[in-house]
């Protein structure tokens, strides 16, 4: 099986909102009590090869006790 990451950057901390350009300092400055960057909630993409064939799928799964709960899956 092989993973990989769709390349999409990823906020690991509140300033990474700042830093990726879309708010001035100003705007991030007002706003830095009021955001977080933590979820619940995280989309999940696998694909899977055997010789010639392959499939995808999609799944949004939730946190809860420690556990993840799958919301949503589909096979492309």
């Amino acid at each position: 099986m092989r993973l990989s990451h769709s390349g999409e950057k990823t906020l690991q901390t509140k300033v990474d909102v700042k830093n990726n350009g879309s708010i001035s300092e100003q705007v991030y400055t007002d706003i830095a009590r009021f955001i977080d960057v933590k979820s619940n909630y995280f989309s999940i993409t696998a694909k899977g090869e055997v010789n010639q064939s392959q499939k995808i799928i999609n799944a949004v799964v939730m946190r809860q006790n420690n556990k993840a709960k799958i919301i949503y899956w589909r096979v492309e």
